[in-house]
């Protein structure tokens, strides 16, 4: 079976060989002018996918920064209890502002909103946590 598909990867390669000294520069340019659309119709999907990471990625620092090794499985399931609770109620939250402001642009402020808590919210709880490990070692 791998000796098929390497065979027939070939056959494709010398297909588009022969495409490209038949057609020359002509599929050159339509090639890297399609690659280059198609980056930037990729481009803020990626944005998006990147931005909209950063939830988690909060929410696994701050659950392995706040419990002891020992009670960490505890931690983290109190933590993703939280991020999978806000996933249920957000998307609500959402869609009440796009409905109170008659569009979709409430849908995207309010998620806009509750992305940007999550930094001071992560600041505050280090806060917090510096705070306890004081008290702790007084």
């Amino acid at each position: 079976m791998i000796y098929f598909v390497e065979a027939l990867l070939w056959i494709l390669v010398a297909a588009l060989a022969l495409a490209t000294a038949l057609r020359g520069r002509i599929l050159f340019n339509e090639g890297i002018r399609e690659g280059a659309m198609d980056f930037l119709r990729l481009l803020p999907k990626v944005m998006i996918g990147v931005i909209g990471s950063f939830h988690p990625g909060v929410i696994m620092a701050v659950g392995t920064l706040s419990a002891k090794p020992e009670n960490r499985a505890f931690g983290m399931g109190l933590f993703y209890t939280m991020y999978y609770a806000g996933g249920a109620v957000v998307p609500a939250l959402c869609g009440w502002a796009a409905d109170l402001v008659g569009g979709p642009e409430g849908a995207l402020l309010a998620g806009a909103v509750v992305s940007a808590l999550a930094v001071p919210l992560y600041l505050l709880h280090r806060r917090l946590a510096a705070h306890e490990l004081m008290l702790a070692r007084a």
